[in-house]
């Protein structure tokens, strides 16, 4: 069974190397994805802090102790000269690939959406490298309209 839930600064370390292994699968993707021999210790201090860091948000899911996926979200001001000023942005998703096709990666983008409705945002910036056509399919399955008024997406 798999369980989805608020990260805890003590998931940092498998956050970690989730991230790490979504870098790994996207480096065939562009050189912006490259990685350098630091980035295992740079990464579980980054994913460490998240958890506290003031408007972000993280899920992950959880397989019998194991972190399998997570979800890290943020929430953005954008200058009092627009009506709507808060808005939100899904940072990564990522799901280990032998839980795939088990609904994990709606199941967090769901609990996303609720938390940016509960601090009011009505508008999500959604990025997707252009050639990661897997991610791609997976967003399109999402029904944005249903939770906000507006989602941009590079697809």
């Amino acid at each position: 069974m798999v369980t989805i839930r608020p990260a805890k600064i003590k998931d940092g370390k498998a956050v970690a190397a989730l991230h790490l292994e979504m870098m790994r699968m996207h480096r065939q993707f562009g050189e912006m994805f490259a990685i350098n021999s630091k980035s295992r210790q740079i990464a579980e201090d980054w994913f460490t802090k998240v958890p506290r860091r003031r408007n972000n948000k993280m899920w992950v899911a959880e397989a019998d102790g194991k972190v399998v996926g997570y979800l890290w979200a943020k929430l953005w001001k954008r200058p009092a000269i627009y009506k709507e000023i808060d808005w939100g942005e899904i940072v990564d998703l990522y799901v280990s690939e032998s839980y795939r096709k088990q609904e994990l990666a709606k199941d967090m983008v769901k609990e996303a959406f609720k938390w940016f409705k509960e601090k009011g945002v009505k508008t999500v910036d959604l990025y997707v490298a252009s050639d990661n056509a897997v991610a791609q399919e997976v967003w399109k399955t999402f029904k944005f309209k249903e939770y906000f008024k507006q989602m941009y997406r590079s697809l």
